[in-house]
Protein backbone atom coordinates (compact mmCIF):
# COMPACT_ATOMS: atom_id res chain seq x y z
CA UNK A 1 0.00 0.00 0.00
CA UNK A 2 1.18 3.36 -1.31
CA UNK A 3 1.87 5.83 1.85
CA UNK A 4 1.54 9.39 1.27
CA UNK A 5 4.02 12.25 1.96
CA UNK A 6 3.22 13.89 5.29
CA UNK A 7 4.00 17.21 6.38
CA UNK A 8 7.20 15.19 8.69
CA UNK A 9 8.48 13.95 5.41
CA UNK A 10 9.11 17.90 4.08
CA UNK A 11 12.47 19.30 4.47
CA UNK A 12 13.13 22.73 6.46
CA UNK A 13 13.07 25.04 3.44
CA UNK A 14 9.78 24.17 2.72
CA UNK A 15 8.32 24.11 6.79
CA UNK A 16 9.81 27.77 6.40
CA UNK A 17 7.89 28.29 3.16
CA UNK A 18 4.84 27.15 5.20
CA UNK A 19 5.22 29.18 7.88
CA UNK A 20 5.06 32.02 5.70
CA UNK A 21 1.38 31.52 5.25
CA UNK A 22 0.24 30.69 8.47
CA UNK A 23 -1.16 33.28 11.16
CA UNK A 24 -0.34 33.66 14.63
CA UNK A 25 -1.97 30.71 15.74
CA UNK A 26 -0.76 28.45 13.78
CA UNK A 27 2.65 29.88 14.11
CA UNK A 28 2.62 29.26 17.89
CA UNK A 29 1.22 25.66 17.57
CA UNK A 30 3.76 24.73 15.00
CA UNK A 31 6.48 26.16 17.33
CA UNK A 32 5.00 24.06 20.41
CA UNK A 33 4.52 20.65 17.96
CA UNK A 34 7.85 19.47 18.30
CA UNK A 35 11.99 19.58 18.86
CA UNK A 36 12.44 19.69 15.20
CA UNK A 37 9.69 22.15 14.29
CA UNK A 38 10.63 24.32 17.37
CA UNK A 39 14.44 24.11 15.63
CA UNK A 40 12.69 25.24 11.95
CA UNK A 41 10.58 28.02 13.49
CA UNK A 42 13.95 29.77 15.30
CA UNK A 43 15.94 29.41 12.26
CA UNK A 44 12.88 31.05 10.12
CA UNK A 45 12.39 33.81 13.32
CA UNK A 46 15.77 34.88 12.59
CA UNK A 47 14.31 36.78 9.47
CA UNK A 48 11.03 37.29 9.75
CA UNK A 49 10.74 38.94 13.50
CA UNK A 50 13.92 40.26 13.57
CA UNK A 51 12.23 43.44 13.46
CA UNK A 52 9.34 43.86 15.49
CA UNK A 53 6.77 46.48 16.03
CA UNK A 54 4.32 46.69 18.97
CA UNK A 55 1.52 49.17 18.24
CA UNK A 56 -2.18 48.94 18.35
CA UNK A 57 -3.93 46.52 20.17
CA UNK A 58 -1.86 43.86 21.23
CA UNK A 59 -3.89 40.49 21.74
CA UNK A 60 -2.60 37.72 24.31
CA UNK A 61 -1.54 35.33 21.60
CA UNK A 62 0.56 38.20 19.82
CA UNK A 63 2.50 38.44 23.27
CA UNK A 64 2.71 34.29 23.59
CA UNK A 65 4.27 34.13 19.81
CA UNK A 66 6.71 37.30 21.26
CA UNK A 67 8.02 34.88 23.98
CA UNK A 68 8.89 32.36 21.28
CA UNK A 69 10.27 34.99 19.03
CA UNK A 70 12.38 37.23 21.32
CA UNK A 71 15.81 35.36 20.99
CA UNK A 72 15.72 36.91 17.35
CA UNK A 73 14.53 39.93 18.03
CA UNK A 74 17.27 42.38 16.89
CA UNK A 75 14.89 45.95 16.83
CA UNK A 76 11.78 46.88 18.52
CA UNK A 77 9.49 49.33 19.21
CA UNK A 78 7.05 49.96 21.84
CA UNK A 79 4.19 52.46 21.95
CA UNK A 80 3.66 52.28 25.37
CA UNK A 81 0.58 53.93 25.37
CA UNK A 82 -0.60 50.85 23.38
CA UNK A 83 0.50 48.37 25.15
CA UNK A 84 -0.85 49.64 28.50
CA UNK A 85 -4.39 50.11 26.89
CA UNK A 86 -3.86 46.28 26.19
CA UNK A 87 -3.43 45.49 29.36
CA UNK A 88 -6.31 47.40 31.17
CA UNK A 89 -8.48 45.75 28.18
CA UNK A 90 -7.45 41.75 28.25
CA UNK A 91 -6.39 41.41 32.17
CA UNK A 92 -7.60 42.36 35.49
CA UNK A 93 -6.45 44.93 38.07
CA UNK A 94 -4.85 41.56 40.00
CA UNK A 95 -3.14 39.91 36.97
CA UNK A 96 -2.04 43.70 35.96
CA UNK A 97 1.17 43.54 37.42
CA UNK A 98 1.84 40.26 36.84
CA UNK A 99 1.42 40.53 33.00
CA UNK A 100 3.67 43.35 33.65
CA UNK A 101 6.41 41.52 34.88
CA UNK A 102 6.10 38.87 32.27
CA UNK A 103 6.28 41.58 29.60
CA UNK A 104 9.11 42.55 30.68
CA UNK A 105 11.22 39.21 31.39
CA UNK A 106 10.43 38.64 27.62
CA UNK A 107 12.53 41.85 27.43
CA UNK A 108 15.28 40.60 29.48
CA UNK A 109 15.40 37.29 26.94
CA UNK A 110 16.13 39.23 24.46
CA UNK A 111 19.89 38.33 23.92
CA UNK A 112 20.37 39.73 20.47
CA UNK A 113 18.24 43.06 20.62
CA UNK A 114 20.76 46.01 19.32
CA UNK A 115 17.90 49.02 18.95
CA UNK A 116 14.95 49.66 21.06
CA UNK A 117 12.40 53.18 20.22
CA UNK A 118 10.20 53.65 23.19
CA UNK A 119 7.43 56.58 22.62
CA UNK A 120 4.88 57.18 25.43
CA UNK A 121 2.18 59.78 25.40
CA UNK A 122 0.16 59.27 29.07
CA UNK A 123 2.96 58.52 31.75
CA UNK A 124 2.98 55.18 33.01
CA UNK A 125 5.31 52.95 35.22
CA UNK A 126 5.46 50.44 32.68
CA UNK A 127 8.61 52.48 30.59
CA UNK A 128 10.24 52.50 33.89
CA UNK A 129 10.18 48.97 33.95
CA UNK A 130 11.08 48.59 30.34
CA UNK A 131 14.11 50.61 31.04
CA UNK A 132 15.03 48.20 33.86
CA UNK A 133 14.84 45.59 31.84
CA UNK A 134 17.43 46.54 29.31
CA UNK A 135 19.97 47.19 31.78
CA UNK A 136 21.79 43.47 31.43
CA UNK A 137 21.67 43.19 27.52
CA UNK A 138 24.82 42.68 26.16
CA UNK A 139 23.87 43.74 22.59
CA UNK A 140 22.05 46.76 22.95
CA UNK A 141 23.69 49.88 21.67
CA UNK A 142 20.59 52.20 20.32
CA UNK A 143 18.25 53.90 22.25
CA UNK A 144 15.64 56.10 21.09
CA UNK A 145 13.06 57.58 23.68
CA UNK A 146 10.00 59.65 23.12
CA UNK A 147 8.50 60.15 26.46
CA UNK A 148 7.21 63.86 28.43
CA UNK A 149 9.25 64.77 31.21
CA UNK A 150 6.10 66.67 32.43
CA UNK A 151 2.42 66.65 31.45
CA UNK A 152 -0.40 68.20 33.17
CA UNK A 153 -4.15 67.40 32.64
CA UNK A 154 -6.57 69.50 33.81
CA UNK A 155 -9.02 67.41 36.23
CA UNK A 156 -11.50 70.69 36.92
CA UNK A 157 -11.22 74.21 37.46
CA UNK A 158 -10.06 73.76 40.83
CA UNK A 159 -7.74 70.93 40.56
CA UNK A 160 -4.70 70.01 38.23
CA UNK A 161 -2.89 66.86 38.37
CA UNK A 162 1.15 67.07 37.15
CA UNK A 163 2.55 63.72 35.98
CA UNK A 164 6.35 63.53 35.82
CA UNK A 165 8.97 61.76 34.61
CA UNK A 166 11.78 63.96 35.72
CA UNK A 167 15.57 64.07 34.58
CA UNK A 168 16.37 61.73 37.53
CA UNK A 169 14.64 59.03 36.56
CA UNK A 170 15.83 58.81 33.12
CA UNK A 171 19.30 59.40 34.27
CA UNK A 172 18.92 56.48 37.10
CA UNK A 173 18.02 54.04 33.99
CA UNK A 174 20.73 55.52 31.42
CA UNK A 175 23.35 54.86 34.32
CA UNK A 176 22.69 51.11 33.22
CA UNK A 177 22.97 51.42 29.77
CA UNK A 178 26.38 51.65 29.63
CA UNK A 179 26.90 50.04 26.59
CA UNK A 180 25.05 52.12 24.19
CA UNK A 181 26.39 53.73 20.83
CA UNK A 182 23.56 55.68 19.59
CA UNK A 183 20.87 57.97 21.62
CA UNK A 184 17.95 59.74 20.20
CA UNK A 185 16.04 61.57 22.36
CA UNK A 186 12.72 63.23 21.45
CA UNK A 187 11.78 67.16 21.88
CA UNK A 188 9.57 66.16 25.34
CA UNK A 189 13.23 65.13 27.03
CA UNK A 190 14.93 68.34 28.03
CA UNK A 191 18.71 69.21 26.97
CA UNK A 192 19.15 70.68 30.24
CA UNK A 193 20.37 67.52 31.81
CA UNK A 194 21.60 65.69 28.71
CA UNK A 195 25.37 65.96 30.30
CA UNK A 196 24.31 63.93 33.11
CA UNK A 197 23.17 61.13 31.01
CA UNK A 198 25.74 60.90 28.12
CA UNK A 199 28.00 60.90 30.99
CA UNK A 200 26.66 57.31 31.89
CA UNK A 201 27.69 56.33 28.22
CA UNK A 202 31.37 56.15 27.51
CA UNK A 203 30.83 54.70 23.87
CA UNK A 204 28.47 56.96 22.42
CA UNK A 205 28.93 57.61 18.87
CA UNK A 206 25.42 58.77 17.37
CA UNK A 207 23.95 61.23 19.99
CA UNK A 208 20.47 63.68 18.60
CA UNK A 209 18.97 66.07 21.02
CA UNK A 210 16.85 68.84 20.84
CA UNK A 211 17.34 72.29 22.70
CA UNK A 212 15.80 73.55 25.62
CA UNK A 213 16.20 76.96 26.07
CA UNK A 214 13.29 77.11 28.66
CA UNK A 215 14.30 79.06 31.91
CA UNK A 216 13.38 76.70 35.05
CA UNK A 217 15.18 77.79 37.10
CA UNK A 218 14.07 81.41 39.29
CA UNK A 219 17.16 83.51 38.49
CA UNK A 220 17.61 87.16 37.87
CA UNK A 221 18.45 88.57 34.71
CA UNK A 222 21.99 88.99 35.27
CA UNK A 223 22.69 85.17 36.47
CA UNK A 224 20.70 83.38 33.78
CA UNK A 225 24.27 83.05 31.20
CA UNK A 226 25.41 80.69 34.20
CA UNK A 227 22.98 78.28 33.18
CA UNK A 228 24.25 77.65 29.71
CA UNK A 229 23.92 73.86 29.33
CA UNK A 230 24.63 73.36 25.91
CA UNK A 231 28.29 75.07 26.46
CA UNK A 232 28.78 72.42 29.15
CA UNK A 233 27.25 69.58 26.86
CA UNK A 234 29.39 70.31 23.46
CA UNK A 235 32.42 70.52 25.84
CA UNK A 236 32.23 67.55 27.63
CA UNK A 237 31.49 66.32 24.12
CA UNK A 238 34.55 67.32 23.01
CA UNK A 239 37.01 66.67 26.28
CA UNK A 240 35.25 62.92 27.06
CA UNK A 241 33.77 61.52 24.21
CA UNK A 242 35.05 60.31 20.53
CA UNK A 243 31.32 60.91 19.13
CA UNK A 244 31.19 60.81 14.94
CA UNK A 245 26.78 61.74 14.33
CA UNK A 246 25.40 64.69 15.79
CA UNK A 247 22.14 66.21 14.95
CA UNK A 248 20.81 68.91 16.78
CA UNK A 249 17.56 70.51 16.75
CA UNK A 250 16.81 73.84 17.25
CA UNK A 251 19.47 77.04 16.82
CA UNK A 252 22.87 77.73 18.07
CA UNK A 253 22.57 81.44 18.98
CA UNK A 254 25.51 82.07 20.80
CA UNK A 255 29.39 82.51 20.01
CA UNK A 256 30.17 80.54 22.85
CA UNK A 257 28.33 77.60 21.69
CA UNK A 258 29.18 77.65 17.94
CA UNK A 259 32.50 77.68 19.39
CA UNK A 260 32.20 74.44 21.78
CA UNK A 261 30.22 72.77 18.87
CA UNK A 262 33.61 73.28 16.76
CA UNK A 263 36.05 71.72 19.13
CA UNK A 264 33.92 68.25 18.80
CA UNK A 265 37.01 67.54 16.37
CA UNK A 266 35.72 63.68 16.05
CA UNK A 267 32.83 64.39 14.36
CA UNK A 268 31.73 62.84 10.84
CA UNK A 269 28.64 64.27 10.39
CA UNK A 270 26.32 67.05 11.70
CA UNK A 271 23.00 68.48 11.61
CA UNK A 272 22.76 71.91 13.17
CA UNK A 273 21.20 75.44 12.80
CA UNK A 274 22.67 78.60 13.49
CA UNK A 275 20.98 81.76 14.92
CA UNK A 276 23.42 84.02 13.38
CA UNK A 277 25.14 83.68 10.24
CA UNK A 278 28.54 84.42 11.51
CA UNK A 279 28.81 81.43 13.64
CA UNK A 280 29.03 79.24 10.32
CA UNK A 281 32.46 79.86 9.90
CA UNK A 282 33.36 77.71 13.05
CA UNK A 283 32.50 74.75 11.12
CA UNK A 284 35.82 74.94 9.28
CA UNK A 285 37.84 73.88 12.44
CA UNK A 286 35.93 70.36 11.93
CA UNK A 287 37.94 68.82 8.98
CA UNK A 288 36.33 65.45 9.52
CA UNK A 289 33.44 66.05 8.32
CA UNK A 290 31.60 63.62 5.69
CA UNK A 291 28.29 64.58 5.87
CA UNK A 292 27.23 68.08 6.50
CA UNK A 293 23.38 69.37 7.09
CA UNK A 294 23.49 73.26 7.76
CA UNK A 295 20.16 75.55 8.45
CA UNK A 296 20.75 79.10 7.92
CA UNK A 297 17.73 81.59 7.27
CA UNK A 298 18.99 84.61 7.43
CA UNK A 299 19.16 88.18 4.87
CA UNK A 300 22.91 87.63 4.81
CA UNK A 301 24.91 85.65 1.99
CA UNK A 302 27.54 83.61 3.30
CA UNK A 303 28.27 81.72 0.00
CA UNK A 304 31.89 82.73 0.74
CA UNK A 305 31.97 80.67 4.17
CA UNK A 306 30.44 77.53 2.65
CA UNK A 307 32.76 77.69 0.34
CA UNK A 308 35.72 77.91 3.29
CA UNK A 309 33.57 75.13 5.04
CA UNK A 310 34.05 73.06 1.52
CA UNK A 311 38.02 73.86 1.79
CA UNK A 312 38.65 72.69 4.78
CA UNK A 313 36.35 69.55 5.10
CA UNK A 314 38.41 67.69 2.77
CA UNK A 315 36.78 64.57 3.13
CA UNK A 316 33.28 66.04 2.87
CA UNK A 317 31.01 63.86 0.96
CA UNK A 318 27.63 65.26 1.29
CA UNK A 319 26.39 68.99 2.15
CA UNK A 320 22.92 70.09 2.14
CA UNK A 321 22.18 73.69 3.24
CA UNK A 322 18.94 75.28 3.66
CA UNK A 323 19.84 79.05 2.71
CA UNK A 324 17.43 81.34 0.89
CA UNK A 325 20.35 83.69 -0.40
CA UNK A 326 22.04 81.05 -2.19
CA UNK A 327 22.80 81.71 -6.49
CA UNK A 328 23.48 78.81 -9.01
CA UNK A 329 26.91 80.55 -9.39
CA UNK A 330 27.60 78.74 -5.73
CA UNK A 331 27.92 75.65 -7.58
CA UNK A 332 30.37 76.56 -10.21
CA UNK A 333 32.69 77.80 -7.37
CA UNK A 334 32.07 74.78 -5.32
CA UNK A 335 32.76 72.97 -7.89
CA UNK A 336 36.45 74.96 -8.70
CA UNK A 337 36.91 74.75 -5.22
CA UNK A 338 37.00 70.86 -5.26
CA UNK A 339 39.23 71.25 -7.81
CA UNK A 340 41.42 73.32 -6.30
CA UNK A 341 41.97 71.44 -3.23
CA UNK A 342 42.08 68.06 -5.48
CA UNK A 343 39.27 66.13 -3.94
CA UNK A 344 39.06 63.08 -4.45
CA UNK A 345 35.58 62.30 -3.27
CA UNK A 346 32.44 63.33 -5.16
CA UNK A 347 30.19 66.01 -3.14
CA UNK A 348 26.47 65.57 -2.97
CA UNK A 349 25.62 69.39 -3.00
CA UNK A 350 21.59 69.79 -1.86
CA UNK A 351 20.29 73.61 -1.67
CA UNK A 352 17.04 75.12 -0.63
CA UNK A 353 15.65 78.43 -0.60
CA UNK A 354 13.63 81.05 -3.06
CA UNK A 355 14.35 79.23 -6.39
CA UNK A 356 12.04 79.12 -9.72
CA UNK A 357 11.86 76.39 -11.96
CA UNK A 358 14.68 78.23 -14.23
CA UNK A 359 17.12 78.88 -11.18
CA UNK A 360 17.26 75.54 -10.09
CA UNK A 361 18.03 74.88 -13.73
CA UNK A 362 20.80 76.92 -13.70
CA UNK A 363 21.84 74.82 -10.52
CA UNK A 364 21.78 71.90 -12.57
CA UNK A 365 23.74 73.12 -15.45
CA UNK A 366 26.20 74.78 -13.66
CA UNK A 367 26.84 71.08 -11.73
CA UNK A 368 27.53 69.49 -14.78
CA UNK A 369 31.02 70.95 -15.75
CA UNK A 370 32.47 69.78 -12.68
CA UNK A 371 32.89 66.03 -12.20
CA UNK A 372 33.55 66.04 -8.83
CA UNK A 373 30.39 67.76 -7.48
CA UNK A 374 26.52 65.91 -7.96
CA UNK A 375 23.92 68.47 -7.36
CA UNK A 376 20.32 67.59 -6.10
CA UNK A 377 17.72 69.84 -5.68
CA UNK A 378 16.15 69.12 -1.82
CA UNK A 379 13.12 66.45 -1.62
CA UNK A 380 10.00 67.43 -0.40
CA UNK A 381 10.44 64.56 2.82
CA UNK A 382 14.18 66.63 3.53
CA UNK A 383 12.22 69.58 3.57
CA UNK A 384 9.37 68.13 6.04
CA UNK A 385 11.86 67.64 8.81
CA UNK A 386 13.43 71.23 8.41
CA UNK A 387 10.34 73.60 8.71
Amino acid sequence: MDVGIGILDLNDYCLQRILHYVDIKGQISFAQTCARFRDVFHVWSRCEYSYVSIVGDVEPRELTLLSLVASSVRKLNIFADDLVSSFNDNYTDKKHHNVVSKFCNLIRSMDCLKSIKLWQVSPHPIVKHILRALRDLPRLRKLYLCIPMRITIDLSRSYRLNLFWTPRDLLRHCRSLCNLRTLHLSDDVSSSNLRDIVKQMPHLKDLSFYIDRSNKWSLFLCHQDTRNHLTRIFDFLASKRRLEVLRIKGEINADNEAKSLANIKTLKSLDCSFANPNFVIYLTELTSLRSLRITSLHGMDISATYLQVIRSCKDLKFLRIFDYNISPNFVSLAGKVLEEIESENTLHLRVHGRHSSHSLKEFKSNALDHKNLLFRSITATELLTLI
